[in-house]
Formats: C-alpha cells, sequence, structure tokens
C-alpha cells in the first residue's frame, strides 16, 4: 500500500520528464502510435493516482462497495448462522426435555412392570396355597365320611348288641362281660377320633 504513491509519483515524474522530452524533440509526430499508446497510459496512470489522492476513485469504491456489501452479506449470515444456532439450541432442549420425560415414562413401566410381576407371583402362590388347602379338605372330608361311616356301623352294632341283651337272658357274670366289651369298644371309638 505505501509503494503504491511512490510508484505513481516516479511515474508522474516520468510522464513529466517525458513531456518535456517530446516538445523538445523536433522529430516527434503526434500522429506516432507508439507515442500515442505511451500517452494514453501515462495519462490513465497520472489521472487514477489524482482519483486515488482525492478519494474519487471509481474503481477504488466500487471495490470498496463489493467489500462492504460482502462485509454485510457475512453479518447477515452470521445473523442467520446465530438464529440457525439458537434454533438448534432450542431443539436439543426440548429434545432433551422429551428424552427426560421418555426415560421417565420407562421408568415408570419399568415399575408398574415388576408390581404386576409381583402381583403375578402373588397370585400364582395363593393359588399353589389355594389347591393344598383344597387337598387337604378333601381329605379331611374323606376322613370325616370314613368316621362317619364308622360312627353309623358302631351305632348299628350298638342296636344290634342292646337288641341281643334285651333278647337274652343273661346272668350277672355274662353282663359283667358285655359290659366290659361295650366299654372297650367305646374306648376304641373315642382313639379312632382323636
Amino acid at each position: 500500500m505505501h509503494s503504491w504513491p511512490h510508484a505513481l509519483t516516479l511515474l508522474t515524474w516520468f510522464r513529466v520528464m517525458c513531456e518535456g522530452l517530446f516538445e523538445s524533440n523536433t522529430s516527434y509526430l503526434s500522429d506516432d502510435t507508439e507515442n500515442q499508446k505511451m500517452i494514453h497510459i501515462m495519462e490513465f496512470m497520472y489521472r487514477m493516482y489524482e482519483f486515488w489522492n482525492i478519494g474519487n476513485d471509481p474503481e477504488v469504491e466500487r471495490v470498496l462497495e463489493e467489500c462492504i456489501a460482502e462485509l454485510s452479506t457475512s453479518e447477515q449470515a452470521d445473523e442467520q448462522i446465530k438464529a440457525s444456532l439458537l434454533q438448534e439450541k432450542s431443539k436439543e432442549e426440548q429434545l432433551k426435555r422429551i428424552l427426560a420425560e421418555k426415560q421417565k415414562e420407562n421408568e415408570n413401566l419399568k415399575n408398574q412392570k415388576e408390581s404386576f410381576m409381583q402381583l403375578q407371583q402373588d397370585l400364582y402362590d395363593n393359588e399353589e396355597k389355594r389347591q393344598l388347602l383344597s387337598d387337604k379338605i378333601t381329605q379331611l372330608k374323606t376322613v370325616k365320611e370314613r368316621a362317619v361311616q364308622a360312627v353309623k356301623n358302631m351305632q348299628n352294632e350298638n342296636k344290634e348288641i342292646q337288641t341281643q341283651i334285651k333278647t337274652q337272658p343273661m346272668n350277672k357274670t355274662q353282663l359283667a362281660e358285655l359290659e366290659h366289651q361295650i366299654n372297650m369298644y367305646i374306648d376304641k371309638i373315642n382313639n379312632n377320633k382323636k
């Protein structure tokens, strides 16, 4: 950047020298194309240098406007990126909340499943106990039926014995023997009940 003004200054001095040479040179012709090109180049460079010094260089203005536009475009892009990042962050937080809710729901479902499995196990255990009690009740009914049948049989035997006693004449010894058998029989029945 600092060498640009020096180069233009040198070119300006070179132009002034060339103009002095051309004016002093008698062989200079204005239609000489080579000299005309050189004059145009020198004039262009001199004008550009003046524009640059004054700050009215349209090319510099154009480049400056392009840079400003590019910077504003990049600022807009930065703003868009920031807005996009904020949206993504908001979405991420929303997803985290949803994930936390789902984890809580999964934990609740897991607890409910464990409770259900415990209830199912309790029902199974209760069914086994009910079956055992049912089997015991059946056994007790069988024992009761046998005991009832045994009592009926004894009652029948008792009636038969009483009938025999009433119909037979007995002496005291036979009567004592019969009472002894009846008492033994009653003891036997009482032992069976226990």
